[in-house]
């Protein structure tokens, strides 16, 4: 092994934590953009209380999260293992680098799992290509769950990986049940995408006598007590094992923006095809398809064909390399069982009604480490069908990656989905002491032309951004119970006030009247003779937000 390849796993990992935190920070203002990151910091802030739900704050309209249930008690609606993971950053201050340490320690196991694949080169071009990915770069710049989904899919790769090469690591088995469980644990979906990838594995070894029925059970244990955890957790939410938290939102909640599209129904988030499948009327009057599926089924492999690294080369060397292994049954279903997760993403999630590109193919998530790793393998190897043809590929991959790079960083800039870090500005240098700061608009809501939209790294490039979006940057803020707080954030409508004054009886009230651009923004002292309006009616728990008038 050259000092290059030995050193190269680390030096990609540090440099992809650290790029993915400069993305964060200066792309994504190190804020939540998408409801899913906000609703992951309430949760994270929920779980560091003590418990997983906390007293409704009252009026409810006026702090009313999207994927936030808040009809009796306030709980996020997804599942814990993110949040929980999330929960340790906020506590010591590192929110921002959760995700990009998760990115680099993702990077050296899936380095490890290459080497046990394909020696000292391939382990350097897979941290190359899995460090260095956009697809995995945006993510972990964002509050998403899909880095530590990713995370865990690469330590049953690797576990996977190790049980067919040679003798593995005494803790190998178990590692791969861990990384199977954390996967479950935040993102039950994905789980089982990165479980059929550990079985297609272990499967193998056992098929070719490797491992012991007893060594499959060594995974088996941790990928029981996560489902466990699980269950119980949505049994303490929603009083039942098997009704998840997100099931109860989309089938009992009101759609949280007053757009005519959105109809949340029993069953319309459910897996499947046909009527009442579909929250979202826009998409083929609310029904998932076969012909939804195959729509949203390419729009996600044209995202991870700009993003997930090396272009086309990222498809074509693996099925190269499948090609070329043909004859030999036992390297065929080798470099299969490795790639088992792509299609069982594919396949999964075109169960779903949607597409999801935000932050590119952010559903396939799960099957990236494999899919960079088999395209390590066949750039590793190229030189068996030509001198310098792995060098030349290499050059090729980055060369090829770099457009879509430079288009995500384009795109996530300012207004990323409808949302920005003006808050947390606010916040940094507010010096009118304690105070409820009220939030009203100026507009109707943000057209989603002005956000720059190329359809790698967003969806839906038609719509309109309502205010109970954009309002969500400034709730975010919030702890889950806002009277400990010196600042509180609060949607504005004039039937609150009066509320407002008695939930927080010791702070000024302040008006923040939002621009579509952070310098219209204006903020003042609330002044009733201008700002009341006795006869406006309160409006419903999910309105959009109050647009004044000057």
């Amino acid at each position: 092994m050259s000092r290059l390849e030995k050193w190269t796993p680390a030096i990609a990992a540090i440099t992809g934590a650290i790029l993915a935190r400069l993305i964060g920070h200066f792309s994504l203002h190190d804020a939540p953009h998408v409801m899913d990151e906000i609703a992951y910091v309430f949760q994270a802030k929920t779980y560091l209380t003590g418990h997983v739900t906390v007293p409704v704050t009252l009026p409810r309209a006026a702090f009313a999260l999207w994927f936030v249930d808040d009809r009796t008690v306030k709980y996020g609606i997804f599942p814990p293992g993110w949040p929980a993971i999330l929960a340790l950053g906020v506590l010591v201050h590192l929110r921002a680098w959760v995700n990009p340490l998760l990115h680099g320690m993702t990077t050296l196991v899936v380095a490890r799992a290459a080497r046990r694949a394909g020696g000292a080169r391939a382990a350097m071009l897979a941290s190359i290509f899995y460090g260095l990915s956009p697809q995995a770069l945006f993510l972990a710049a964002s509050l998403m769950s899909h880095t530590v989904v990713a995370f865990g899919a690469s330590l049953a790769l690797y576990a996977g990986i190790a049980a067919n090469a040679g003798k593995p690591r005494r803790f190998a088995f178990a590692l791969g049940g861990i990384g199977v469980a954390i996967a479950l644990l935040a993102r039950p979906l994905c789980g089982v995408v990165v479980a059929i990838g550990l079985a297609a594995l272990l499967g193998l070894a056992l098929s070719r006598r490797k491992i012991s029925a007893a060594e499959i059970v060594q995974a088996a244990v941790p990928i029981a007590l996560g489902v466990l955890v699980l269950l119980s957790y949505n049994h303490a939410v929603t009083g039942s094992a098997l009704r998840f938290p997100q099931t109860v939102w989309f089938d009992e909640h009101e759609a949280p923006a007053q757009d005519p599209y959105f109809r949340y129904h029993p069953g319309c988030n459910s897996l499947g095809f046909g009527p009442g499948h579909g929250c979202d009327l826009g998409i083929r009057n609310g029904t998932h398809d076969l012909a939804n599926a195959v729509s949203n089924t390419g729009d996600n492999l044209i995202s991870w064909l700009f993003l997930a690294g090396g272009g086309p080369l990222a498809f074509v060397l693996p099925l190269a390399l499948l090609y070329a292994s043909r004859k030999r049954t036992t390297t065929l279903g080798w470099l299969a069982a490795i790639g088992a997760t792509v299609p069982a993403a594919i396949f999964l999630y075109a169960l779903y009604w949607y597409a999801g590109t935000c932050f590119g193919a952010r559903f396939y998530h799960a099957a990236l480490p494999a899919l960079l790793l088999l395209g390590a393998l066949a750039v590793a190897h190229a030189d068996r069908w030509k001198k310098k043809m792995t060098t030349w590929l290499t050059i090729a991959w980055l060369a090829l990656s770099a457009p879509g790079a430079w288009m995500g960083l384009v795109e996530i800039g300012d207004h990323y989905w409808g949302n920005d870090g003006r808050f947390e500005q606010v916040l940094a240098t507010w010096n009118h002491g304690p105070a409820v700061v009220m939030v009203a608009f100026k507009t109707d809501g943000l057209p989603m032309h002005y956000l720059r939209v190329t359809g790698f790294t967003s969806h839906s490039p038609h719509s309109i951004w309502h205010n109970s979006v954009r309002a969500l940057g400034a709730l975010a803020i919030d702890s889950p119970d806002p009277k400990d707080d010196r600042v509180v954030f609060a949607k504005y409508h004039p039937s609150f006030v009066s509320e407002l004054r008695t939930e927080f009886p010791n702070r000024a009230l302040y008006m923040y009247i939002v621009g579509d651009d952070p310098e219209d923004d204006e903020v003042e002292a609330y002044r009733g003779e201008k700002w009341a309006d006795p006869n406006a009616p309160a409006p419903a728990d999910n309105f959009d937000g109050y647009v004044v008038s000057h």
